[in-house]
C-alpha cells in the first residue's frame, strides 16, 4: 500500500478547514490542541487572543480535564484563575493532578499556587497535599542523584568493618606468613558533618514560578543535609527566619510555608545578609557557608556588596531578571567579596540542581 505520510493532527485539520476565509476561531485551536497536548504558554498565549467569555473557558477547561491535559489548564489559569479553580473542583479534577506524569516535573505546584486563594477549604487541604507531594517526590530525585558519600578512612581493622583487600594483600605478600589482624587494613566510612545556610529571594519581582522552585530548592536542601545543620531565609522588603538550625521543623511544614507566601515586597538583599550573619553565629563549626539566590537587583536596603566580605563564605546563584547585566554584576561582586562561588542559571528550573551539585562539592 502507498505510505501517505503522516496523518494531520485536529490542529491542523481545523486549520486548513479555515484557510480560505483566513479567519479561524482561536477557541477550536485551543480545543484541538487540548487533545494533542501543546505546552503551557502556547495555552496562555492563545487564550489571551481568544475572545471567549467564563462559559466557553470553563467547557474548555472541562475539556482539557477529560484529556488530563494538566499543561491547558495550567496556561488557562494565568489568565482566569476563577474559572479553572470551578472546574477542577472535582473528583476528576483531583484525579488529573494526582495522576504521575509521563515526564518529571509535575503540573500541580504550579496549578496549586496559581488558583489556591480561589479553592473552598477541603479542595484547597487536598490541592495543597497533591503540590506538596510532587515537589517532595522531585527534590528526592535531585538530591538522590547528587548526594556526597561517606568518605572512608583507613584505620586498624575491627570485626564488622570493611577492609581494603588491595592494602591487604600487600601486608600478606610482605610478610610471606599467614594473615593476623593487625596486618587487615580496615575502612571507616565518616561522613563530613556539615553546616550551611540558603538565603532565597522572594521579591515582587519573583513570580509564581520562582516560588515553586524556591519550594523545591528548600525541599532538596533538606534531603541532601537532614543529618547536617541547615537554615532557610527568605527575603523580600524584610527577611525572615523560614527554618533556623535549631528548628525541628519537616521537610512537608517547610514546603508548605512557602506555597502559602505570596511574591511581594522589595528586593532588599541587606537585610537578608545581616539576618544571615545572626543566624550563622548559632553554629559553632569553624567550616560555615551560605548560598545566596537572587537576581541581584536591590531597590532597597542599599548596596549589599559591603555585607558579603562579612561571611566565612557566600556562594552566589544569579537567577534571571529584566535588569540581567546589573544584577550580574552585583551577583559576581557578592560572590567574590564573600570568597565563594559565581552560578548563573538561565532558567528558574536549574535552581534546585544547581544547588544539590553546589551542596555535594562544598
Amino acid at each position: 500500500m502507498e505510505d501517505l505520510g503522516p496523518k494531520p493532527n485536529d490542529t491542523q485539520i481545523v486549520k486548513d478547514k479555515f484557510r480560505l476565509s483566513g479567519n479561524i476561531p482561536t477557541e477550536m485551536i485551543l480545543e484541538a490542541e487540548i487533545q494533542h497536548g501543546g505546552n503551557v504558554d502556547r495555552f496562555e498565549k492563545l487564550l489571551k487572543e481568544a475572545n471567549i467569555n467564563s462559559d466557553e473557558l470553563r467547557r474548555l477547561s472541562d475539556v482539557a480535564i477529560k484529556y488530563k491535559n494538566a499543561s491547558a489548564l495550567e496556561g488557562f489559569a494565568r489568565v482566569n484563575r476563577l474559572v479553572v479553580a470551578r472546574s477542577l473542583q472535582t473528583e476528576d479534577g483531583v484525579k488529573l493532578l494526582d495522576r504521575r506524569p509521563t515526564d518529571e516535573q509535575s503540573n500541580a505546584p504550579e496549578i496549586y499556587f496559581l488558583i489556591k486563594n480561589e479553592l473552598n477549604s477541603s479542595y484547597k487541604k487536598i490541592f495543597r497535599r497533591l503540590a506538596r507531594s510532587a515537589i517532595l517526590k522531585l527534590s528526592l530525585r535531585i538530591a538522590s542523584k547528587w548526594i556526597k558519600g561517606e568518605k572512608p578512612r583507613k584505620v586498624p581493622y575491627e570485626q564488622g568493618l570493611e577492609f581494603d583487600l588491595e592494602e591487604t594483600l600487600e601486608n600478606y605478600l610482605e610478610k610471606g606468613s599467614n594473615i593476623t589482624y593487625d596486618d587487615i587494613v580496615g575502612i571507616y566510612r565518616e561522613k563530613k558533618r556539615k553546616a550551611g545556610l540558603v538565603i532565597i529571594d522572594t521579591s515582587g519581582s519573583m513570580h509564581n514560578e520562582k516560588i515553586i522552585n524556591a519550594a523545591l530548592t528548600a525541599s532538596v536542601l533538606a534531603y541532601s543535609m537532614r543529618d547536617d545543620d541547615y537554615g532557610i531565609i527568605t527575603f523580600n522588603t524584610q527577611a525572615q527566619v523560614l527554618t533556623s538550625f535549631d528548628d525541628n521543623k519537616n521537610n512537608e511544614q517547610i514546603i508548605d510555608e512557602i506555597l502559602e507566601s505570596e511574591p511581594a515586597g522589595y528586593t532588599n538583599i541587606t537585610t537578608a545578609l545581616k539576618l544571615g550573619l545572626e543566624e550563622l553565629l548559632k553554629i559553632k563549626k569553624r567550616e560555615k557557608w551560605t548560598i545566596l539566590i537572587t537576581d541581584g537587583n536591590y531597590n532597597r536596603g542599599g548596596d549589599p556588596r559591603e555585607w558579603a566580605s562579612k561571611y566565612p563564605k557566600l556562594h552566589v546563584i544569579s537567577i534571571p531578571s529584566r535588569s540581567e547585566k546589573w544584577g550580574l554584576k552585583i551577583c559576581n561582586d557578592l560572590a567574590k567579596r564573600g570568597r565563594g562561588r559565581f552560578v548563573k542559571v538561565s532558567r528558574y528550573s536549574e535552581i534546585p540542581r544547581v544547588l544539590a551539585r553546589m551542596l555535594r562539592d562544598i
